[in-house]
């Protein structure tokens, strides 16, 4: 109890010194699974040197039940991209989860629509993409509806575009 407790007071102070942009990585941390996704509309902006100047995965992975929320909550990119053609095979109806899939081209800008098949809204969700380097390439989603995915050289940035 103690531990847990040091745990979320250690959290609010770094939430505290940092601003709540951190808000989406502290919630990984503490292990938070509760955001409920609204997501609609997603707009790529991909530098020219993206990925080495090479063209980027993006899998946008809105969660529907929470054991697969559980089985994303620790994966990395290479990790997920090594397991998602089998776990889209075992849910063919996307009950349980659902993936919205771009190839980025350095230097690209365009907008994609979130038109969810099930028509509850996500109890979690997670942007991968397959960046040549290594790194987590990962992030959660929040409760945004429309979303600015920011490709860079060697990482991606995400940004409410609500007003």
């Amino acid at each position: 109890m103690i531990r847990a407790m040091k745990k979320i007071i250690y959290t609010l102070l770094l939430m505290m010194l940092c601003g709540c942009s951190l808000f989406k990585d502290v919630k990984e941390f503490i292990g938070s699974s509760s955001t409920k996704v609204y997501l609609n509309k997603v707009t790529f902006k991909a530098d020219d040197d993206a990925n080495d100047s090479s063209a980027v995965k993006v899998h946008i992975v809105v969660v529907h039940k929470e054991e697969t929320l559980k089985t994303l909550m620790p994966l990395d990119s290479e990790s997920y991209f090594k397991k998602i053609d089998d776990m889209k095979d075992n849910d063919p109806n996307k009950e349980s989860f659902e993936v919205f899939e771009s190839d980025i081209i350095p230097g690209q800008t365009y907008t994609i629509p979130i038109n969810l098949v099930n028509p509850t809204h996500g109890i979690g969700g997670f942007i991968f993409s397959n960046y040549s380097s290594k790194g987590k390439h990962r992030k959660m989603i929040g409760s945004e509806q429309i979303m600015l995915i920011h490709l860079k050289k060697d990482k991606f940035d995400i940004k409410s575009l609500d007003e």
